[in-house]
């Protein structure tokens, strides 16, 4: 299993379609809230950062990855100390910046999606990609459990 956070973490809304604020809507991704005091977010995979913007009524601070066959990795509802600067390379494990409640949020956590290459918002399987289950619940990155 490949998880943003390490040691125990939860899925708290799953990858599909869900209620939010009253409203049915597709999740593209997966929420994921760090459990313990290690709230850093890491790189799932080796690329380049193509971004660190702010998005107000979305993502809020996030990060954006490029892999090297142009697909998209995106880090969202981050703290505004992102680590990371656009054109940096970077590792699976590198700290990325803190798991955090910007943007259309309701709690501290950190949306995790994949997408495919160019600019649109087809969302690609994070959960094949990653190995996390895509239901709610409790997980370890460490043990793959």
């Amino acid at each position: 299993m490949i998880s943003p956070f390490k040691g125990d973490f939860k899925v708290s809304s799953p990858r599909g379609y869900r209620i939010f604020n009253g409203v049915k809507e597709y999740h593209p991704g997966l929420d994921l809230v760090a459990i313990g005091s290690n709230t850093t977010v890491y790189a799932i995979a080796d690329g380049t950062i193509d971004a660190t913007p702010y998005e107000a009524n979305g993502f809020g601070y996030y990060v954006r990855q490029i892999l090297p066959d142009g697909r998209r990795i995106y880090y969202g509802h981050m703290k505004s100390n992102i680590y990371v600067k656009a054109g940096q390379k970077i590792k699976s494990g590198d700290a990325l910046g803190i798991m955090g409640s910007t943007g259309k949020s309701t709690g501290a956590h950190t949306h995790i999606e994949f997408r495919v290459p160019g600019t649109t918002k087809e969302s690609l399987d994070i959960c094949e990609f990653t190995g996390i289950p895509n239901q709610i619940g409790i997980y370890n990155a460490d043990t793959g459990k």
